[in-house]
C-alpha cells in the first residue's frame, strides 16, 4: 500500500513538472515563454548621412554646418537598437520621424523598414512624396540591430538652408507603463533624443494631434 501511494505521488510530482517547464519554456528554446519586466531598455540612436563638399558627412544629435546644397540630394537615416534588449514585436515597434525645412520629399527607399507615411502638421496622413513630414516604422529591432532607409531631399528653389528635425523610437519587449491620459498599461518606449517622464515621456500621452511635442534634435545645412 505504502508502495503505490509513494508510485502515484512520483506520478503527480512528474506532470506537476512537465506542467510548469511548458509553462516556463517554449519547445526547443531556453527562454521564458512570457516575457517579465527587467528594467533594461533599448537605446535608440539615429544616424543622418548626407553629401557635403564631395564627402559624406554623418551626424547625431544638434548639428549645423556649412556647404553648398545641390538642388537634390540623398539623406540616408540609420536607426540603431544600442542595447542588448529588443524592441517588441509588433506593428510600430521601432521607427523614426522626419521634419524638412526649406526641402520636400521627391522619393524614397524603405530599406529594412516595413512602412512609411507622409503626414501633415494636425497628424493627418497625407502623401509621403512632396511632404515635409515623414514618420517610418519597423515591426522589429533586436539586440544591436540597426536598419536604414534613404530619402531624396529636393531644396525649395529659395532656400538658403535646409533644416531636419528627427527623433527616433523603441517599443521595450517587457517593460510596461501607464498613459497617463488614456489609463492604459502599455510598451516603455525608448526614445532618442533620451526620454524624460516629463517633458520626453516613455509612454505614448501625446500620439496622435500632439504627436510633434516629443523632442527632436535638429540639423542646419546651409549654403
Amino acid at each position: 500500500m505504502r508502495l503505490r501511494l509513494d508510485l502515484v505521488l512520483l506520478v503527480l510530482l512528474t506532470i506537476l513538472l512537465i506542467l510548469s517547464l511548458a509553462y516556463l519554456f517554449r519547445p526547443g528554446e531556453f527562454r521564458y515563454a512570457f516575457s517579465r519586466p527587467d528594467s533594461i531598455y533599448p537605446r535608440p540612436v539615429l544616424r543622418l548621412a548626407f553629401p557635403c563638399k564631395n564627402e559624406v558627412m554623418v551626424v547625431s544629435g544638434d548639428y549645423s554646418v556649412s556647404c553648398p546644397i545641390p538642388r537634390s540630394f540623398k539623406l540616408r537615416v540609420t536607426l540603431i537598437n544600442n542595447s542588448s534588449e529588443p524592441s517588441v514585436k509588433q506593428d510600430f515597434a521601432a521607427g523614426f520621424l522626419l521634419v524638412f525645412e526649406g526641402a520636400g520629399v521627391g522619393g524614397l527607399k524603405l530599406g529594412g523598414f516595413d512602412g512609411v507615411i507622409g503626414v501633415n502638421e494636425s497628424g493627418q496622413l497625407i502623401d509621403p512624396i512632396n511632404s515635409t513630414m515623414l514618420e517610418f516604422f519597423t515591426r522589429s529591432l533586436g539586440p544591436w540591430q540597426s536598419k536604414t532607409a534613404e530619402i531624396l531631399l529636393v531644396k525649395e528653389a529659395n532656400a538658403k538652408c535646409v533644416k531636419i528635425a528627427y527623433r527616433g523610437w523603441i517599443m521595450d519587449e517587457d517593460d510596461i507603463v501607464r498613459n497617463p491620459v488614456s489609463g492604459d498599461k502599455e510598451p516603455y518606449t525608448a526614445r532618442y533624443p533620451p526620454e524624460n517622464p516629463l517633458t520626453n515621456p516613455p509612454d505614448t500621452r501625446w500620439a496622435g494631434k500632439d504627436f510633434l511635442k516629443y523632442e527632436t534634435y535638429e540639423i542646419e545645412i546651409c549654403s
